[in-house]
């Protein structure tokens, strides 16, 4: 069993050190100190109209920065579906669902 909780923490900080985490890093902070990309997320989230959130997605998306911190966001998520779909199969349990 140590074995196994040894493996995870170097698969963590393997992760940690990883490019995506890096690229995520950056864009993160980039976006984060980006006015116009606040202001479009915070219209976004703000906005009922669905016309009017795809008109702003869309003026979002067209922002390098936060395109690369997206990329970088949906491969994290790829990573930590693989992972989470390894931990069911080890655990006989659906995903997502620890009671099984």
């Amino acid at each position: 069993m140590s074995e196994i909780i040894e493996k995870t923490y170097k698969l963590l900080d393997t992760l940690d050190n990883s490019e995506v985490i890096k690229k995520l890093t950056k864009y993160k902070n980039i976006i984060e100190q980006d006015e116009e990309v606040l202001s479009l997320v915070k219209r976004i989230n703000n906005e009922e109209n669905p016309e009017v959130k795809i008109k702003l997605r869309k003026k979002l998306y067209s922002n390098p920065d936060y395109q690369n911190y997206m990329d970088a966001y949906n491969e994290l998520n790829y990573i930590v579906l693989k992972i989470n779909k390894k931990f069911a199969e080890y655990t006989n349990t659906k995903e997502g669902n620890c009671r099984g």
